[in-house]
Protein backbone atom coordinates (compact mmCIF):
# COMPACT_ATOMS: atom_id res chain seq x y z
CA UNK A 1 0.00 0.00 0.00
CA UNK A 2 1.47 3.25 -1.00
CA UNK A 3 1.34 6.59 1.37
CA UNK A 4 -0.87 8.80 -1.00
CA UNK A 5 -3.43 5.66 -2.25
CA UNK A 6 -5.22 2.28 -1.31
CA UNK A 7 -4.19 -0.77 -3.39
CA UNK A 8 -6.96 -2.29 -5.12
CA UNK A 9 -6.47 -5.32 -2.66
CA UNK A 10 -6.28 -2.91 0.28
CA UNK A 11 -8.98 -1.17 -0.84
CA UNK A 12 -11.14 -4.35 -0.98
CA UNK A 13 -10.35 -5.35 2.25
CA UNK A 14 -11.02 -1.64 3.80
CA UNK A 15 -14.61 -1.63 2.06
CA UNK A 16 -15.41 -5.19 3.38
CA UNK A 17 -14.25 -4.01 6.89
CA UNK A 18 -16.01 -1.20 6.93
CA UNK A 19 -19.33 -2.35 5.92
CA UNK A 20 -18.52 -4.73 8.45
CA UNK A 21 -18.16 -1.74 10.80
CA UNK A 22 -21.35 0.02 9.84
CA UNK A 23 -23.38 -2.35 7.58
CA UNK A 24 -26.58 -1.52 5.44
CA UNK A 25 -29.31 -0.14 7.48
CA UNK A 26 -31.99 -1.41 4.43
CA UNK A 27 -34.99 -0.25 6.30
CA UNK A 28 -33.14 3.99 6.34
CA UNK A 29 -32.42 2.32 3.09
CA UNK A 30 -28.42 3.27 4.08
CA UNK A 31 -25.53 1.66 2.36
CA UNK A 32 -22.59 -0.09 4.26
CA UNK A 33 -19.43 2.15 5.13
CA UNK A 34 -17.93 0.62 2.70
CA UNK A 35 -20.52 0.67 0.08
CA UNK A 36 -20.99 4.07 0.59
CA UNK A 37 -17.48 4.76 -0.19
CA UNK A 38 -15.67 5.72 3.05
CA UNK A 39 -12.52 4.29 1.95
CA UNK A 40 -11.98 7.43 -0.06
CA UNK A 41 -12.51 9.22 2.72
CA UNK A 42 -10.08 7.34 4.63
CA UNK A 43 -7.46 7.47 2.15
CA UNK A 44 -7.78 11.57 2.45
CA UNK A 45 -7.42 11.72 6.01
CA UNK A 46 -4.31 9.34 5.67
CA UNK A 47 -2.68 11.41 3.52
CA UNK A 48 -3.37 14.38 6.14
CA UNK A 49 -2.02 12.42 8.83
CA UNK A 50 0.67 10.24 7.67
CA UNK A 51 0.64 8.43 10.54
CA UNK A 52 -2.29 6.16 9.50
CA UNK A 53 -0.62 5.03 6.78
CA UNK A 54 1.06 2.65 9.39
CA UNK A 55 -2.11 1.67 11.18
CA UNK A 56 -4.40 1.31 8.38
CA UNK A 57 -1.64 -0.95 6.70
CA UNK A 58 -1.49 -3.17 9.61
CA UNK A 59 -5.15 -3.74 10.14
CA UNK A 60 -5.14 -4.56 7.18
CA UNK A 61 -2.80 -7.07 6.82
CA UNK A 62 -4.17 -8.62 10.28
CA UNK A 63 -7.10 -8.82 8.52
CA UNK A 64 -6.10 -10.27 5.24
CA UNK A 65 -3.58 -12.54 7.40
CA UNK A 66 -6.47 -14.49 9.84
CA UNK A 67 -8.45 -14.79 6.07
CA UNK A 68 -5.22 -16.70 4.82
CA UNK A 69 -5.44 -18.79 8.36
CA UNK A 70 -8.63 -20.05 7.25
CA UNK A 71 -7.61 -20.89 3.89
CA UNK A 72 -8.78 -17.90 2.05
CA UNK A 73 -7.52 -15.20 -0.31
CA UNK A 74 -8.18 -12.36 1.64
CA UNK A 75 -10.37 -10.89 4.11
CA UNK A 76 -13.32 -9.88 1.54
CA UNK A 77 -13.49 -13.28 0.52
CA UNK A 78 -14.69 -14.85 3.77
CA UNK A 79 -18.63 -15.15 4.72
CA UNK A 80 -19.95 -13.03 7.12
CA UNK A 81 -19.66 -14.81 10.04
CA UNK A 82 -16.11 -15.01 9.78
CA UNK A 83 -15.36 -11.43 8.85
CA UNK A 84 -17.48 -11.09 12.45
CA UNK A 85 -14.73 -12.94 13.92
CA UNK A 86 -12.37 -11.64 12.65
CA UNK A 87 -12.88 -8.22 13.56
CA UNK A 88 -13.76 -8.71 17.02
CA UNK A 89 -10.21 -10.40 17.21
CA UNK A 90 -8.26 -7.44 15.79
CA UNK A 91 -10.45 -5.58 18.23
CA UNK A 92 -9.15 -7.55 20.93
CA UNK A 93 -5.82 -7.74 19.50
CA UNK A 94 -4.70 -4.47 18.11
CA UNK A 95 -7.07 -1.74 20.22
CA UNK A 96 -5.25 1.17 19.12
CA UNK A 97 -5.34 0.86 15.91
CA UNK A 98 -9.01 -0.68 15.65
CA UNK A 99 -9.96 2.44 17.88
CA UNK A 100 -8.26 4.81 15.18
CA UNK A 101 -9.95 2.89 12.37
CA UNK A 102 -13.15 3.51 14.40
CA UNK A 103 -13.49 6.95 14.82
CA UNK A 104 -12.46 7.52 11.20
CA UNK A 105 -14.93 5.50 9.94
CA UNK A 106 -17.65 6.98 11.79
CA UNK A 107 -15.59 10.96 11.15
CA UNK A 108 -16.26 9.67 7.62
CA UNK A 109 -19.75 8.49 7.45
CA UNK A 110 -21.40 10.52 9.14
CA UNK A 111 -20.68 13.38 6.67
CA UNK A 112 -22.12 12.17 3.88
CA UNK A 113 -25.26 13.80 2.73
CA UNK A 114 -27.44 10.71 2.48
CA UNK A 115 -26.78 9.50 6.29
CA UNK A 116 -27.18 13.21 8.05
CA UNK A 117 -30.53 13.50 5.75
CA UNK A 118 -31.79 9.94 6.68
CA UNK A 119 -31.42 11.21 10.62
CA UNK A 120 -33.24 14.15 9.42
CA UNK A 121 -30.16 16.58 9.54
CA UNK A 122 -30.06 19.07 7.28
CA UNK A 123 -27.13 18.30 4.62
CA UNK A 124 -25.32 21.55 4.39
CA UNK A 125 -22.37 23.74 5.98
CA UNK A 126 -23.94 24.85 9.34
CA UNK A 127 -23.08 28.58 6.82
CA UNK A 128 -24.33 30.64 6.02
CA UNK A 129 -27.32 30.00 7.55
CA UNK A 130 -25.86 29.23 10.92
CA UNK A 131 -27.93 27.29 13.44
CA UNK A 132 -29.36 28.90 16.60
CA UNK A 133 -27.47 29.25 19.31
CA UNK A 134 -28.28 30.17 22.93
CA UNK A 135 -27.32 33.17 24.08
CA UNK A 136 -23.97 32.84 26.43
CA UNK A 137 -22.84 34.77 30.03
CA UNK A 138 -20.33 36.73 28.42
CA UNK A 139 -19.51 38.10 31.60
CA UNK A 140 -17.54 34.73 32.34
CA UNK A 141 -14.96 36.19 29.98
CA UNK A 142 -13.93 39.41 32.28
CA UNK A 143 -11.29 37.78 34.15
CA UNK A 144 -9.68 36.82 30.70
CA UNK A 145 -9.98 40.30 29.52
CA UNK A 146 -8.71 41.59 32.63
CA UNK A 147 -4.88 40.04 32.35
CA UNK A 148 -1.99 41.83 30.36
CA UNK A 149 -1.66 40.74 27.07
CA UNK A 150 0.71 37.48 27.15
CA UNK A 151 2.22 37.80 23.61
CA UNK A 152 4.43 40.57 21.32
CA UNK A 153 2.85 42.83 19.17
Amino acid sequence: MSEDQFSPDARETLAAVLDGIIPANDAASLPGAGSLGVASYLETIQNRKPELVEVFALLINALDAFARARDCDRFAALPLPARAEALQEIARTHPGPFSSLLFHTYAGYYQEDRVLEAQGVPARAPFPEGYEMEPNDLSLLDAVRQRPKMFRE
